[in-house]
Formats: C-alpha cells, sequence, structure tokens
C-alpha cells in the first residue's frame, strides 16, 4: 500500500461510469462519491448494477497513521450467481438468487497483513438455488436401496439438485472465517453446517455438514423400499483447493443401513472397517451350523463373496457420490 502517495492525494469528486470490468465481473451504473486529504479516504456512498442485482456500500482508508486503517461495508442484493460465476471463474456450480452482507475491518501495509487481521461480520442467503453437477437425493436413494435390496453397483450421481434457500451468518477473526448456522433447505433433505469456512492465511477449511435426509419410499422394479430418515456427517478438511469432504463411515453405515441389513451385513462391514460399530450388531443370537454344514457351504459362500463384496461395492459408491458433490 503507497501509504506515502495516498496521503499526498487530495480528491473531492463524484464519479458516473456506465459499463465497468473487474476480474471479468461486469457491472452497469456504478456511482460513487470519493473524498481524500492526507490520508483520510473514503468512498462513499458506492452504488452499481450487476448480474439483475445490486451493490451497494462503502469504503474508508485511514492513512495518517503509521499503519492504514481499512474499514469495508458491502451489500449485495438479488444477484444471479451463475452468469457471475461463469464471467468470474469460467465455470458455474452453483445457480441461484444471492444476497450477501458484510461488514469489515483490519489494518496493515501489504495484503497479506491485511488479511490476518480482517475481523468482521456477515450473513448470506440464497434463494432458489441449483446445485449442477449432482443430483443428491437420487444418489442417496441408490445408495440405500443397493443395502435393503443387497444388489450392488454403480450409482449415477449426475443431474442437478434445488434447494429453496441456504443461509448462513460469518463471524471473521484473524482472517479466519467461521460460520455455526449454515442451513440449506431442498426438497427432500437438510443440510446443517458448522465449522471453519475458510482460513484466509492459508486457504484451509475445518467444516462439518450433517446431511438430514427426510422419511421417503422408492419402487425398484416390483419392490417397494422405505428410505430416509436418517442423517449423514460430512467432514472437510486440508485446503479447499483440493475439496476433500468425505462422509464419517461409521456414522453414515449405522444411519443408513436398516435392523434387516444390520443383522445381515453388520458383521461384514465391521471386520472390513476393523472396529466394532455401535448398533451394527444385534443381540439375537443364531443357530450356529455344524461343522458338517459349514463344510459343504464354505465354498458356495466364498464363489459369493468372490463375486460381490457389498463393503466394498458401498465403499467406492458413496466415495464417488461425495467425490461429485465436493
Amino acid at each position: 500500500i503507497p501509504v506515502e502517495t495516498l496521503r499526498a492525494v487530495k480528491i473531492k469528486g463524484d464519479f458516473v461510469m456506465g459499463q465497468f470490468v473487474i476480474s471479468n465481473a461486469k457491472l452497469s451504473d456504478l456511482e460513487l462519491s470519493i473524498r481524500a486529504d492526507k490520508g483520510d479516504i473514503k468512498l462513499a456512498p458506492v452504488a452499481a448494477k450487476l448480474y439483475k442485482g445490486a451493490y451497494a456500500g462503502d469504503i474508508y482508508l485511514d492513512a495518517k497513521g503509521a499503519e492504514p486503517k481499512l474499514t469495508m461495508n458491502t451489500k449485495l442484493s438479488g444477484v444471479q450467481t451463475g452468469p457471475l460465476l461463469t464471467d468470474v471463474t469460467g465455470k458455474a456450480d452453483l445457480l441461484g438468487e444471492a444476497n450477501i452482507n458484510l461488514a469489515l475491518n483490519s489494518s496493515g501495509t501489504d495484503t497479506n497483513k491485511l488479511k490476518s487481521r480482517l475481523f468482521g461480520k456477515g450473513d448470506i442467503k440464497f434463494n432458489d438455488g441449483t446445485l449442477i453437477g449432482v443430483d443428491i437425493p437420487k444418489a442417496l436413494k441408490q445408495v440405500e436401496i443397493m443395502y435393503e435390496s443387497k444388489r450392488f453397483g454403480s450409482v449415477d450421481t449426475s443431474g442437478e439438485t434445488k434447494f429453496n434457500s441456504l443461509t448462513a451468518t460469518l463471524d471473521i477473526h484473524n482472517g479466519v472465517v467461521d460460520n455455526r448456522d449454515l442451513l440449506m433447505a431442498a426438497p427432500g433433505f437438510k443440510v446443517n453446517g458448522e465449522g471453519m469456512l475458510i482460513n484466509l492465511n492459508d486457504e484451509s477449511w475445518k467444516y462439518n455438514m450433517n446431511v438430514v435426509v427426510d422419511p421417503s419410499t422408492a419402487t425398484s422394479g416390483n419392490e417397494n423400499y422405505n428410505l430416509g430418515g436418517y442423517d449423514i456427517l460430512i467432514k472437510c478438511r486440508d485446503k479447499i483447493i483440493d475439496k476433500k469432504c468425505l462422509p464419517d463411515l461409521a456414522s453414515m453405515i449405522d444411519a443408513v443401513l436398516k435392523e434387516t441389513a444390520k443383522k445381515k451385513i453388520g458383521e461384514a462391514i465391521g471386520d472390513k472397517l476393523g472396529i466394532k460399530i455401535p448398533g451394527l450388531t444385534t443381540d439375537v443370537q443364531e443357530d450356529k451350523p455344524t461343522e458338517q454344514q459349514t463344510e459343504s457351504t464354505s465354498t458356495e459362500e466364498q464363489q459369493k463373496t468372490d463375486t460381490v463384496n457389498p463393503v466394498n461395492e458401498i465403499d467406492e459408491a458413496v466415495k464417488g457420490l461425495f467425490d461429485k458433490l465436493f
């Protein structure tokens, strides 16, 4: 930040621009008032139209002291994220109407210091949105039917997921953005989230999301299935760019498996994971086969196991789903 130059600038004016482009984002009807005198710089108010919505805000920079102090207030109303993300990033994975409010402050002589000292509050609300590239309800139904029917195969995750709303409040301190109340409401399920959304200093996150699936029914061929009524915990870790979001396998299995499936393949899953998962085994004592019965059926059972390993199949299906989603 060129502190000495900013202190020497003296400006008083109002600007209007018909078209304005920044980082490939297109704005129109930009209006701003600027006042600068001896390092006291104010851009207020600032207003513009963008992507069927509006921006309003103000920016204050106090460069009179040893370190500049920055204060920003930003409000985005009714902005369409699809064309905005397409212009800025070249790809739109999230469509919808965004409403964002931010009140931020920081200090420092360069951008790294400004990020590490960033404090503030914010809130986000999306209306009538769509996640492009994955159909979450369809994929969850397929995984659960695989469990219940014991017919295992690949999961088709293609498509899109519509949601009614997504809301979250932000608490920012020392460049770390925390959230404790994310809620996404969608037909058939909802998502609650909490944790560290992003650490701007190293672009990492430590965030948990809980997918709550509504009870429902589904038909596959001539069979009917009772689905839903469970939660799946998803943990996001490491660098955000790596998109390392994985389901908590133990809790997912315990949630998705119905009682009949628990009795039949619970032990196999426990052996696969190398742990005893509470709720996966039952207290029902089954009659033990005789040694002769065991020998006569071992070859047949081994052939079935070699052909289809349900744990491996479900592992791969679920991993494929969450790779697509995150």
